[in-house]
């Protein structure tokens, strides 16, 4: 197994992140579409593996191996700023965080990367 496929989460931890969604919402299947070990660390990559897939779960493991990461319902698309999302959420794994304002609950702009919230979690 190469860095860039090894799992970012243990069991235990992927556990810890499923309790953060309400119990009538854990029935979906994850897919790793984009890793930035194995994929490459460019916006452009990011926005070619992940806009307009549907409902997204964003894990980040920092330079101290902490979890972190973010959830969206909607796609992510280029342009239009702050969405609004009543679903989105940001995380570590044992701590969930609802949005203030859920009308800023991610940004979206082509070459930015990925927002939620305001500058709540920005990479």
């Amino acid at each position: 197994m190469t860095k860039g496929d090894a799992p970012i989460v243990t069991k235990d931890q992927a556990l810890k992140i499923l309790n953060h969604f309400p119990v009538g919402k854990r029935n979906f299947r994850l897919v790793n579409i984009f890793k930035g070990s194995r994929d490459g660390w460019t916006k452009e990559i990011f926005e070619q593996k992940v806009y307009k897939k549907g409902a997204t779960l964003i894990l980040l493991k920092t330079t101290k191996n902490a979890i972190c990461g973010g959830f969206t319902s909607i796609n992510w698309e280029s342009g239009g700023g702050y969405k609004r999302d009543t679903e989105a959420f940001v995380f570590n794994v044992d701590t969930k965080y609802i949005p203030n304002n859920y009308d800023n609950a991610i940004y979206m702009l082509k070459n930015v990367g990925f927002r939620f919230g305001k500058d709540i979690l920005t990479v």
